[in-house]
């Protein structure tokens, strides 16, 4: 894909299978940048969220799809780093960017989001962790954890 990207730098093809690429491999941080700047490039990041620009390029039908990819990965890469706020507001652009083609994958994500989120508040404890006494109330600003780990 750098390849590609090396001889024709505006691709959006060869920037999305470089970005799942980096996804693959781990590189999320890397991938979240090649996500947004071919989100941006093609017009299509969310107005509001950093790196947006009011009076950027302007989205085409011929860019629709590729725009709307880069943003559903960056959804993608927001919930698995724990940013439901973000990933919503990518996921619902993504929804205005392609409706109808995967709306109930989309939804189940922002359900999931916030079952996760929900979930987050009532249980003190990490994943892998379990509650060191039947009666807990977890102190948040000394520092001291009720969990410990299995």
């Amino acid at each position: 894909y750098r390849s590609a990207l090396a001889q024709q730098p505006e691709d959006a093809s060869a920037r999305l299978g470089l970005g799942r690429a980096l996804i693959a491999a781990g590189q999320t941080a890397e991938a979240g940048e090649v996500f947004s700047t071919t989100a941006s490039a093609l017009g299509a990041l969310p107005i509001g969220l950093e790196g947006a620009a009011a009076g950027g390029p302007t989205l085409t039908p011929a860019s629709t799809a590729g725009a709307a990819a880069a943003v559903f990965w960056l959804g993608e890469l927001a919930r698995d780093a724990g940013d439901c706020a973000t990933a919503n507001i990518y996921y619902a652009h993504y929804l205005t960017l392609q409706p109808g083609l995967i709306d109930s994958a989309i939804h189940e994500r922002i359900a999931g989001c916030a079952a996760r989120s929900e979930k987050k508040e009532q249980d003190p404890c990490p994943v892998g962790a379990r509650q060191t006494s039947a009666r807990l109330i977890p102190i948040r600003s000394s520092g001291i954890s009720s969990c410990r780990s299995s």
